[in-house]
Order: structure tokens, then C-alpha cells, then sequence
């Protein structure tokens, strides 16, 4: 007996095709973006159009990755509105022309509803407002970025380092220990998928070590943690 259509996509290819562009969007490779039931096998299956996912799993992965199921599923509610302005926020930045970054970001912040947008756009603001050497001010911004995402800190390692940094500048420690610590934990878990994507979290794990003055028992001087500060972009 052939097999019922599915009526719940509207293609497995196209399926796979908006599944592998909402995964690269927010940097995850395949096996990141794994969890039990769902493999890194199984993952690049769907994106090849082979298998077709159920509602549920559709559901996860969508949270997983600031999108809606309804996304994924046909296409509908499309994710990336306004990105024009976020893409132009971030290059900006990159420029280091940061009142012209901050004013995209901010613009970005009032025509988009999309959570995974308004997120990088708060990320955005952080990082603006800690080049300027504002480690209160950035903090409020990347902690809303990471309030508006489903994903912790440790899929966000630009992120992560420099609200980590913050913290320490602010004498506040235990914040900034407890950040990279849970980074290098995702790490140990084996979130991270090769040397170079592990590459921010091991920059993490040391920085930890070097705030508290500890590494594998003995202290650590201040040396490392320039080290570390010179490997963390920002």
C-alpha cells in the first residue's frame, strides 16, 4: 500500500531547504542543533528532503531556532523580515561606527516583532555599548538579547565573552565566572562540533579560570587573562 502524503508541509525539499536556512542563520551546525530524538543524521536528512518531520519535532526545532513551526512547515510567517536593516546594523559595527550601528539597531528593534531579530539586535546594542566602555549598560542589552532567545549563552560565544567581560569589569565575579563556566560545560557535553567552533568556548574556559584565579590548581597570572581578552572578538 503506497504511502499517505503528508498534508502538513508543503514539500520535504522545501522543507529542508528553510530548515538548513534558519540553522545557518544562527550559526548552528547540525550537530548543535541535535537533542535527544532528534540526530545530527536525522537532521541532515530532513534537510536533504528525504524525510518529512512530524508537527512536534517541527515545533522544537523552530524553538530551537526563532523560527515557527508554520515556517518550517510551508513556508509562512517568514523570519527574516527587516534583516536588510540588521545586516547593515552589523556592518557598521564591524566599521566600529557605532552611533550609526546603534541607530540601525534601534530602528530595528521598533519594526520587527520577530523574537530571533529583536534579540540580535539587543546582542547588537550590547556590544555597541561595550566598545564605548559602558559595562552596565552593555549588560542590561545582552541579557535582554538572551531573554528574548530560546538559547542560552553558550550558542551566543561573541555574546557570552563580552557580557562575561562586563561582569568582570564591574567587579562583579561571580557573574562573569558563572558564564564562561556554563560555556565550558556546553562544551564538555559535546555541543560543540569541531576544533574551531569550540575554539570561543576553550577562550571562555580559561578566561573563567583566569577570574578566579585558578587553573587546574595553581593561580594564574594576569598574563593569561590578556591572552584571553586578545582571542575574544568584540
Amino acid at each position: 500500500m503506497p504511502r499517505q502524503k503528508s498534508t502538513h508541509v508543503d514539500s520535504p525539499a522545501a522543507v529542508g531547504e528553510r530548515l538548513k536556512a534558519a540553522r545557518e542563520r544562527v550559526g548552528l551546525s547540525q550537530r548543535q542543533l541535535s537533542f535527544p530524538g532528534c540526530s545530527p543524521a536525522y537532521i541532515s536528512r530532513i534537510e536533504s528532503g528525504d524525510r518529512i518531520p512530524s508537527l512536534q519535532l517541527l515545533r522544537e526545532l523552530g524553538r530551537r531556532l526563532n523560527v515557527t513551526e508554520d515556517f518550517l512547515a510551508t513556508g509562512a510567517e517568514g523570519p527574516f523580515e527587516h534583516s536588510a536593516l540588521l545586516t547593515e546594523a552589523e556592518v557598521l559595527l564591524r566599521l566600529n561606527e557605532l552611533e550609526a550601528a546603534e541607530e540601525q539597531y534601534t530602528e530595528t528593534l521598533k519594526q520587527s516583532a520577530n523574537s530571533a531579530i529583536r534579540s540580535e539586535a539587543l546582542a547588537g546594542l550590547g556590544h555597541v555599548e561595550f566598545r564605548r566602555g559602558r559595562p552596565r549598560e552593555a549588560i542590561e542589552r545582552f541579557e535582554g538579547a538572551l531573554a528574548a532567545s530560546p538559547q542560552d549563552e553558550s550558542y551566543h560565544p561573541d555574546l557570552a565573552d563580552n557580557l562575561g567581560r562586563a561582569y568582570a569589569m564591574l567587579g562583579e565575579l561571580e557573574s562573569a565566572i558563572a558564564i564562561f563556566e556554563r560555556c565550558r560545560e556546553s562544551a564538555a557535553r559535546g555541543r560543540i562540533a569541531g576544533p574551531e567552533e569550540a575554539g570561543p568556548y576553550r577562550c571562555s574556559s580559561s578566561h573563567a579560570a583566569a577570574v578566579s584565579g585558578k587553573h587546574d590548581g595553581a593561580p594564574v597570572h594576569s598574563a593569561s587573562v590578556a591572552r584571553c581578552h586578545g582571542q575574544v572578538r568584540h
